[in-house]
């Protein structure tokens, strides 16, 4: 979830139709029943929503238990439950934080079902797409208004569902044992998918035709998942929206992780000897006494400062994590990044590139560069600095904070991404494999403190993946949202998006050896396709800085714990 989004919560709100509370049907689950209720947006749009319905219970830092059976006969699944406990600031005064009660019980999903016509086949099952959000594995919540799967679920004729997931120290922290193991967010999301194969059939969902999807940590954590030996089987496709595992610069190693929990732990005065009485002593504190330590800037975020995943454990062994065994079985993939990923995030370490009127001097902007890096330990840095710098007009302002803006997301999301998709086709030919590029400046850009010189911000493609009744005054906007849906919706039902619009859509590559170009799907009002789009920069800058990274992090010594 692009950070700058929580402004739209006041936005989205305003524009979200209230009707009176009308009851979808009661549905029998291994567990028990459940009673939804009908979701109204917009002036007519309907699905039937269940919603907060608990999948989990976990004790603080281990792994999650599922539920057996309801505590009530029918369980209410009418109201928003609670958020999990929330971990970055700057946010805003309309972020997360205020949108509903957060607690350490919060393993819940929600459901949006189509409403079926009368002529419509009750037996027919239909494709699920599973959400999960983003927010740099430190705040998200599937109660955000922006992930009604309402328009979604109507477009495709999908069943959505959206899964709340740890973040933060309760989310990541690892302590080396079975019950600190690390990664509880992920086996969070695994549980929720077993979840969904076990009881979606009850909702009208086909368990075979699961496709999880995923925006910026959302997207993270679908590549994550697309190879961890933990979720086999357990969806048929997957959609990856700014966000992958490659390169391992978002991990911590485990003696990496293991400071990280010593640190939380001097900060709340738990220095201990022994691991165990750190972690009682931890356990002892209030989920708030947590939060005031543990909860930092989005610049600490970027930049892996944070208790966040890690490699090695059973959700991502360490030669898994090096793709040496592919994808878990026939999964096509479609993936892509918005056309200025970086430009949200570089004003955080760079705060003057807002200022119009500043000039910097090529000393300075080498200076910039050097410090971006700094961030990563990256020290081979004047390659990296020549090659930016030598393609533009260093007097040129606007293309000197561009310039920056594709440091960043070159780094971060685009070269991740399309390495990520080569090396997945590469272990996987028999899968199908989809790019794009959103290009579409969206609406409300402005309100969402994305620039006139940031583009197509982090996150842009958001509002027309899940649509909105705020569209309709941009006839335009409304149509690409709509051929969007379509595209995603189609490929969660056949693994082919095409077409898009009336253009047809290839796959991103022609043979198996990917000798041929990278096709991407230019995404706008005018669609196009380019080739090779980011091989150039990717692989000859930031390939080798990924697996120089990997190395001095993830070598065998420093795995032995």
């Amino acid at each position: 979830m692009n950070l700058n989004f929580f402004v739209l919560y006041t936005i989205l709100t305003v524009f979200s139709a209230s009707t009176a509370l009308e009851y979808a049907p009661i549905v029998n689950t291994k567990h028990g029943q459940i009673r939804g209720l009908i979701n109204t947006v917009g002036l007519w749009t309907k699905s039937y929503f269940y919603q907060g319905i608990r999948y989990a219970t976990a004790e603080r830092f281990s792994k999650p238990v599922r539920v057996e059976s309801f505590d009530e006969e029918i369980y209410d699944a009418t109201k928003e439950r609670n958020s999990c406990p929330q971990f970055l600031n700057g946010l805003g005064n309309t972020d997360v934080h205020h949108m509903t009660n957060k607690s350490e019980d919060c393993l819940f999903l929600n459901i949006f079902k189509p409403i079926p016509n009368i002529e419509d086949d009750d037996a027919k099952l239909l494709p699920v797409m599973v959400w999960f959000y983003g927010g740099g594995f430190q705040c998200g919540t599937i109660f955000f208004p922006l992930y009604d799967g309402t328009y979604l679920a109507n477009y495709g004729n999908v069943i959505v569902v959206s899964i709340n997931y740890r973040v933060g120290p309760f989310g990541f922290l690892y302590a080396g044992t079975e019950d600190v193991p690390g990664n509880q967010a992920f086996y969070d999301q695994i549980m929720g998918l077993e979840w969904v194969r076990d009881n979606i059939k009850s909702f009208g969902g086909d368990p075979d035709q699961v496709t999880i999807f995923g925006e910026s940590a959302g997207s993270f954590s679908v590549s994550t998942l697309v190879i961890s030996p933990l979720a086999k089987g357990l969806f048929r496709r997957a959609i990856m929206q700014s966000g992958s595992m490659v390169p391992t610069i978002r991990f911590s190693n485990k003696q990496g992780a293991i400071d990280k929990t010593l640190k939380l732990a001097k900060d709340l005065n738990c220095e201990q000897q022994e691991m165990s009485k750190i972690i009682k002593c931890l356990r002892s504190k209030s989920m708030e006494e947590i939060k005031n330590v543990a909860t930092d800037s989005i610049e600490k975020m970027i930049s892996n400062q944070m208790i966040g995943p890690i490699i090695g454990d059973a959700v991502l062994p360490k030669d898994v994590s090096r793709f040496q065994h592919g994808s878990n079985g026939p999964v096509d993939i479609l993936f892509g990044v918005t056309r200025d990923e970086g430009s949200f995030f570089v004003v955080h370490f760079l705060p003057e590139l807002k200022d119009n009127n500043i000039q910097m001097s090529e000393d300075k902007i080498r200076e910039n560069i050097r410090k971006i890096l700094s961030f990563y330990h990256i020290q081979d840095h004047e390659e990296i600095e020549n090659y930016y710098i030598k393609r533009i007009d260093t007097t040129d302002y606007n293309q000197v904070r561009k310039m920056f803006s594709d440091l960043f997301g070159d780094l971060r999301f685009n070269c991740p991404v399309m390495l990520y998709g080569k090396q997945m086709a590469r272990a996987n030919p028999k899968n199908r494999f989809y790019a794009y590029r959103f290009d579409r400046r969206t609406i409300l850009a402005d309100r969402m403190h994305c620039d006139e010189w940031m583009g197509v911000c982090h996150a842009s493609d958001l509002l027309y993946v899940f649509s909105h009744s705020m569209m309709t005054i941009y006839p335009r906007d409304s149509q690409l949202s709509i051929d969007v849906m379509n595209s995603w919706t189609r490929f969660a039902n056949t693994g082919d998006p095409s077409p898009i619009g009336s253009m047809e859509w290839p796959e991103a590559f022609d043979d198996n050896e990917l000798q041929s170009s990278m096709r991407w799907m230019i995404i706008d009002i005018d669609y196009k396709i380019e080739n090779d789009i980011y091989k150039d920069v990717c692989e000859t800058i930031w390939t080798k800085q990924y697996d120089d990274w990997f190395e001095r992090n993830f070598s065998s010594q420093k795995e032995e714990l």
